[in-house]
């Protein structure tokens, strides 16, 4: 059973770094390319306040920092065992 449980944890594990990188990627290319149009946007056009583009640089560095301190929990395993020997 513990290694059934320790194979299991390093199946989501490896999992869980694979979709911390697709949902950084796709945080960093939403919020990212947001950021540049306001700051492109700015350039050409004062109604672009200072303050829209830091807070959306500072939306995109809450959600790097909360991506990268994302972490697996493992709340509940259900195991269920037939055959001869199960209730051993």
């Amino acid at each position: 059973l513990k290694n059934l449980l320790a194979t299991a944890t390093e199946k989501a594990e490896t999992l869980a770094v694979g979709l911390k990188t697709e949902a950084a990627a796709r945080a960093e290319s939403a919020l990212g390319a947001e950021l540049r149009r306001l700051q492109d946007l700015g350039k050409v056009n004062d109604h672009v306040r200072p303050e829209e583009i830091e807070l959306a640089r500072e939306q995109l560095g809450h959600i790097r920092t909360a991506v990268e301190g994302a972490r697996l929990r493992l709340d509940s395993i259900r195991l269920i065992v037939e055959g001869p020997g199960a209730a051993e």
